[in-house]
């Protein structure tokens, strides 16, 4: 007489059973291979950097869903910027309610404090989120580090500033007016004229350019002025969608004599420019961001 197999059931993860951390995750990745940070809702076809994490969050067993209601209801979740197809990122940031090893019967623990480190807290008695998420990562995405934060935190609006590089080879390009050029978008301008207009998203136009610089990188200098490598570093407050792409480009205009610095001046004065002239955002391809 045979005997039937015996069939184990799937033993289903208790969620219910664990504390949650409020946390913030500190994410670096190599944007060339993704469409863009943010998840488009169609991962097979147009993955993102969001969709890796997302993944990884789950089959860590992190969080119990990444579907849309739960991350903002349950979890919190944000992120400090949306970067776009091919952008990549040195210290991106978001926030998140992750699960605790900690049950929820015996409560979680104080962190204690970190001796010399001026008070500060340190959570050390926790799951090691880090080598456990970049255990699941592609290798283009790695989790850098975590820290805890309030419950009320907003990986966008807590964000006290944001510096983007623009990588570009010198070539013949006027680098002194292209430093003139890139002066004139520093304070607190309307820039309509250098963005992609998203008026479901952004009712007003106004961004904070606190310093706008370009210089040689350093660590790789050329005999040959036209093959060294630059940098364009501006650091702001927050910025609009394509608003660093469009801004290298129009400074590009200005390297290659097409234009002159004062055309910064021109779009920026929206009275007299009111709407935006038909020009191409410079390459995503050596944009990236680092967030303060």
């Amino acid at each position: 007489m045979s005997s039937s197999p015996v069939v184990r059931k799937k033993r289903v993860f208790d969620f219910g059973k664990y504390c949650k951390r409020s946390v913030a995750l500190k994410v670096a990745y190599l944007g060339h291979d993704f469409f863009g940070f943010a998840n488009c809702g169609d991962a097979e076809r147009l993955p993102t950097i969001e969709d890796a994490l997302f993944r990884a969050l789950m089959e860590t067993k992190l969080v119990e869903s990444t579907e849309s209601a739960h991350l903002r209801d349950t979890l919190n979740y944000s992120r400090c910027g949306r970067t776009d197809r091919g952008v990549s990122a040195l210290s991106q940031v978001v926030g998140l309610r992750l699960r605790s090893k900690h049950l929820l019967a015996d409560g979680i623990p104080p962190p204690p404090a970190v001796p010399g480190d001026g008070g500060d807290s340190e959570p050390l008695d926790e799951l090691p989120y880090v080598r456990m998420l970049n255990s699941r990562l592609p290798e283009q995405i790695r989790v850098l580090g975590w820290a805890l934060a309030p419950e009320s935190f907003s990986a966008r609006f807590d964000c006290v500033g944001r510096t983007y590089k623009y990588y570009f080879i010198r070539k013949d390009l006027d680098i002194e007016a292209m430093r003139l050029a890139a002066a004139r978008f520093v304070g607190e301008h309307d820039f309509r004229n250098f963005c992609r207009m998203d008026l479901e998203s952004n009712k007003h136009f106004r961004r904070l350019v606190v310093s706008f610089a370009i210089d040689p990188v350093a660590s790789l200098t050329t005999p040959i002025e036209a093959y060294q490598l630059y940098s364009m570093t501006v650091v702001g407050n927050a910025f609009l969608w394509h608003q660093i792409r469009n801004m290298a480009a129009v400074l590009f205009l200005v390297g290659e004599r097409r234009e002159a610095p004062s055309v910064v001046d021109q779009l920026l004065d929206i009275a007299s420019c009111c709407q935006k002239p038909d020009y191409q955002p410079a390459s995503p391809t050596p944009h990236v961001l680092c967030v303060d």
